[in-house]
């Protein structure tokens, strides 16, 4: 895993992003992921594109809703670690600093969790 620029379009550096990862597993991806290239290189690695065709799209794409469903854990958590003014924002300038503060809202948000779940 990687850290791409923000105002980069996401299929530009996906196959970067996504090297190494997805041998036999599933690549779960909303609609910006959503080119031929990108799923030849999963199916070619050995993984599932779960990502929901484009509406343009010429040719449509089937692929497997329910498990396209549980995306949304990872929305959610990116949704929360938001609420920290300096990873919304993107203030860091290196990659290092601005990784270790998603880690720490990482850890603040499991510890939030566990501490509710636990009582």
């Amino acid at each position: 895993m990687r850290l791409v620029c923000g105002n980069d379009h996401d299929s530009i550096s996906a196959v970067d992003t996504i090297r190494g990862l997805v041998n036999g597993s599933f690549l779960l991806a909303d609609k910006a992921y959503d080119s031929d290239a990108i799923r030849c290189y999963v199916e070619g690695c050995g993984g599932i594109a779960v990502i929901p065709p484009r509406s343009n799209r010429k040719r449509k794409i089937d692929y497997n809703r329910e498990v396209g469903k549980t995306r949304h854990r990872v929305e959610n958590f990116f949704a929360k670690i938001k609420r920290f003014r300096r990873i919304g924002t993107r203030y860091d300038k290196l990659e290092k600093t601005y990784m270790g503060f998603v880690n720490i809202a990482a850890l603040v948000d499991w510890i939030k969790f566990d501490f509710v779940h636990a009582a």
